[in-house]
């Protein structure tokens, strides 16, 4: 897996993500057909929200839609903070795979 920095502003982070089928996150889910797992979606943006973002706070999921799966390529993930929201988006062009917000918990 290789993870790139594409865009840094102050409530925006966006990264170029590119997988494998020889990546550990791919290896064994579908074999044969290797697909991202959805969870592993989540935990590159709560990564995100963590490290880049400086948030310690509890975290909360919701509504996170996976539209197709995503086998091993290029993506595009984006996590744009908006007031206690973090807007996540996994895509590729045109083509959003996965869509969610976290939310801080209060």
């Amino acid at each position: 897996m290789d993870l790139t920095p594409t865009l840094v502003q102050d409530n925006e982070r966006a990264f170029s993500c590119i997988f494998t089928p020889d990546d550990l996150c791919v290896h064994a889910h579908f074999p044969g057909q290797p697909v991202l797992p959805g969870s592993f979606i989540i935990g590159l943006c709560v990564q995100i929200i963590q490290t880049d973002f400086a948030c310690s706070a509890a975290l909360h999921i919701t509504g996170f839609s996976f539209r197709q799966f995503a086998s091993p390529g290029c993506y595009d993930l984006r996590v744009r903070k908006e007031d206690n929201t973090f807007v996540c988006t996994f895509a590729q062009a045109s083509a959003v795979f996965a869509r969610g917000r976290i939310t801080l918990c209060s």
